[in-house]
């Protein structure tokens, strides 16, 4: 591609297909330009039309770097500040420290969402954000088209999938998700820690048909993925290893009991009926109106029980129509429940090692069983290449949008390498056109010595 076109697929995440296609487009106009404009013909004022493709790809690529990843991060100096980013520099600086050398994600809340710790925080490269085109299916109803638009802590058991090792909120948050301990306070914000290690990747050998995980609760989804991945001609007939009690079906304005369950969460999920919903609770003690919480989130959201409440009363609600009654699916999950999830999980084989390099990542596996699909906490994305021991493997989709792959039992040396769609292609053209340019000094040089 051209230069500008060319840097920005770099540092960029990943593009949807028609904004790949334009990015193509744009650089074949500006080939086709240099050749008509310094090879073909003679008019004086040729030099004007790659001054003016510059200028229009220039803007052009500015408008794409606008609706991809996180803008504030490109952008000045001052929308940095105004999203804080400055005053997080010293805390990921801290966190690195904590833990060096690792791949794992950090939720940094009310700001711009899920993103990695890596060894370079300032220059984020392409597995940056979970989001890309191909992920879309994996967000719709749990999250909305950017993490920091519903996003909340309570999507606690799909980030701990994603290797969520801390979560940053602001100051006095009192964050008590299942798993996450508070650690330190610095500039003004709070961090929290998982207990549960982050993972580059896990093995799992249970299957589940995309037909049938189509057609579950987002929230069930995430508790099907701990042991389960869904691919198409899966398991027709496979069971949750672990799954939420199903306590009521099509909740409208009602009351939940809480008084003959254990400590947990119970799980209001509407991400079928409308994902932009807002539920009131009303939380009863010894039959008096004790508390009322309003919450917002895309897909459902978790009430932590402790056991200090009787029962609440839950109306949802439309949020874009306060008249709509939403009905819910309604669950809960034991905290027994959950510990002996997250610790099966971290039984499972993982990567031995593994280091993180610019668009590469090197890790060690060893596989027990056949049938194993070594499942990655990254978005798929077809920009991803995989040797096993040297040797390419295939890619595919996982869960609607997580990179997998298929090994045989033996251990292994993985790489992974991730090129950005079109880039070779944008290498060629760019050095197309720099060639082209190169080629019309020399040539203008030698006709001005002719001359002489």
């Amino acid at each position: 591609m051209s230069t500008i076109a060319f840097i920005s697929l770099k540092r960029d995440f990943v593009y949807s297909e028609h904004q790949q296609f334009y990015l193509v487009y744009v650089s074949l106009l500006f080939v086709v330009i240099v050749l008509y404009g310094f090879g073909f013909t003679q008019w004086k004022k040729r030099s004007y039309l790659l001054f003016g493709l510059l200028v229009i790809e220039m803007i052009a690529m500015t408008n794409i770097r606008m609706h991809v990843g996180p803008v504030p991060r490109y952008m000045s100096p001052e929308a940095f500040k105004d999203y804080d980013y400055d005053r997080f520099d010293e805390l990921f600086d801290q966190l690195k420290v904590d833990a060096p050398g690792e791949y794992y994600r950090i939720d940094v809340q009310n700001a711009m969402g899920n993103d990695p710790l890596l060894h370079d925080y300032r220059s984020f490269t392409f597995y940056s954000s979970l989001y890309n085109h191909a992920t879309r299916d994996l967000l719709d109803g749990r999250f909305a088209d950017n993490w920091n638009v519903g996003y909340r802590a309570s999507k606690f058991v799909f980030k701990h999938f994603l290797g969520n090792k801390y979560v940053v909120t602001d100051k006095d948050t009192k964050l008590d998700d299942f798993g996450y301990r508070y650690e330190y306070t610095l500039n003004e914000k709070d961090v929290y820690v998982s207990d549960y290690p982050s993972r580059l990747g896990y093995v799992i050998y249970k299957t589940i048909d995309s037909s049938k995980w189509s057609d579950l609760d987002k929230s069930l989804q995430d508790f099907w993925m701990y042991s389960h991945v869904s691919l198409p001609g899966g398991d027709v007939g496979a069971k949750a290893l672990y799954e939420p009690e199903l306590i009521k079906v099509g909740l409208l304005d009602e009351y939940i009991d809480f008084t003959n369950v254990d400590a947990g969460y119970w799980i209001i999920d509407y991400s079928k009926t409308n994902v932009n919903t807002q539920c009131q609770i009303d939380y009863y003690l010894n039959g008096t109106l004790n508390q009322i919480t309003n919450l917002s989130e895309i897909g459902y959201v978790y009430l932590k029980d402790d056991n200090v409440f009787d029962g609440a009363y839950a109306y949802c609600r439309g949020l874009y129509n306060k008249n709509e009654i939403v009905p819910s699916n309604v669950y809960f999950a034991s905290n027994s429940l959950l510990d002996s999830m997250y610790t099966d999980l971290n039984n499972y084989e993982s990567f031995d090692y593994y280091r993180v390099k610019g668009d590469q990542i090197d890790a060690e596996i060893t596989i027990k069983a056949e049938g194993a699909n070594v499942i990655m906490s990254m978005a798929y994305d077809a920009g991803w290449s995989v040797q096993a021991n040297g040797e390419k493997i295939d890619t595919f989709l996982a869960n609607d949008g997580l990179l997998a792959f298929k090994l045989d039992p033996g251990t292994y040396s993985i790489r992974m390498v991730y090129t950005p769609p079109y880039f070779k292609l944008g290498v060629v053209l760019s050095l197309s056109g720099f060639t082209l340019m190169g080629l019309n000094i020399i040539k203008k040089w030698r006709s001005k010595h002719e001359k002489r």
